[in-house]
């Protein structure tokens, strides 16, 4: 499975990246399954590269995407995937309908008009998101603690680690819920049932008007345990 651009570190692959991917893909004899739901929601000077498009990736690749992310519907549910595989596509389509779900005629509707019509509101929502990216960034740099914060090359997404914060340790997250009143993700989530140890990291989600973001970012710097 390959997330690009990256939930919730932010990361966008480059065309070298995804190029040493599909070589490895290829070599084990792998399906690919590529989500690229935050595709549009790339800042410059990166720039998303589906990785169908990389070589001979296509003929293995599943790529699964929707407007819901970019265009702020997600409770419409309509989600879209390309099936490169000949034999999964097989397969997917001899599987009853209802094991997918079935999208609403509001949801078809509105899907389209995020990804035909929708891209002076696609611009509007690329500024905001780039003020908030940059917002985030001031703030991560004036921190009295090292935040080791990285600036997301896409999705709204922000990856703070709380190692060093006065909350410190782990779970960060639910303390600063109950010190700061505000809702994060909380990073160990994101790695669960691997190797890797995000038990001090959290997620913050900056899609929200900049006034709102302020606030937030005021709260987790005076948060203390």
């Amino acid at each position: 499975m390959l997330v690009n651009p990256h939930n919730p570190t932010g990361r966008v692959l480059t065309s070298g990246e995804l190029r040493a991917y599909a070589g490895a893909a290829e070599e084990l004899d792998l399906v690919v399954l590529a989500d690229e739901i935050h595709a549009d929601l790339v800042f410059a000077p990166h720039r998303h590269v589906p990785f169908a498009s990389v070589g001979s990736a296509a003929a293995r690749t599943v790529t699964a995407t929707s407007a819901t992310k970019a265009f702020n519907i997600a409770g419409l549910r309509c989600a879209v995937a390309h099936i490169g595989p000949d034999r999964l596509h097989d397969a997917l389509a001899a599987a009853p309908l209802d094991f997918f779900g079935t999208p609403s005629t509001l949801s078809r509707v509105a899907t389209l008009a995020a990804w035909r019509r929708s891209d002076d509101w696609l611009a509007e929502l690329m500024r905001t998101l780039e003020r908030n990216r940059r917002l985030i960034e001031e703030w991560a740099a004036g921190l009295p603690w090292d935040a080791r914060y990285h600036s997301p090359q896409g999705t709204y997404l922000s990856w703070l680690d709380f190692t060093d914060s006065p909350i410190g340790g782990r779970a960060p997250a639910a303390r600063l819920e109950r010190l700061a009143r505000v809702k994060l993700s909380e990073g160990a989530e994101f790695a669960q049932h691997t190797a890797v140890d995000t038990a001090a990291f959290a997620r913050l989600n900056f899609a929200t008007s900049t006034a709102t973001l302020t606030e937030i970012l005021d709260r987790l710097a005076a948060a203390r345990e």
